[in-house]
């Protein structure tokens, strides 16, 4: 169940940004007299955006999804090893385990034709 957002939570913590949320290059260029206040927005807005990104990219390894992953292309090459040095391999996953070669076989053919 989600937790429901409480009006103190600030969300995500941004370094270097004062109460407007900017930093102080972007305060600099709000003070500019004609300064575009709406680019300034969007500039923190897309500064934002990347810093987000960069913290999500570096978090994926760490995460259950990401180390999930990471295990799925291990196994993925395992077998397709396994299957390369014995092609009979293949014909025993379909009797003992039809349901995961099915699987692996639906992979490898879309990683085929990806490449």
């Amino acid at each position: 169940m989600a937790r429901k957002k409480l009006e103190t939570d600030l969300g995500p913590v941004f370094w270097g940004e004062n109460a407007r949320g900017l930093t102080q290059d972007e305060e600099a260029l709000w003070h500019q007299p004609g300064a575009d206040r709406n680019a300034i927005v969007r500039m923190r807005d897309e500064r934002r955006a990347n810093e987000l990104k960069r913290r999500e990219q570096e978090a994926w390894p760490a995460s259950r999804a990401g180390q999930l992953l990471k295990q799925l292309g291990e196994a993925f090459a395992a077998y397709r090893e396994c299957v390369t040095q014995d092609p009979l391999i293949a014909e025993k996953g379909l009797e003992f385990d039809e349901l995961n070669q099915k699987i692996f076989n639906r992979m490898k053919t879309n990683m085929d034709r990806a490449h």
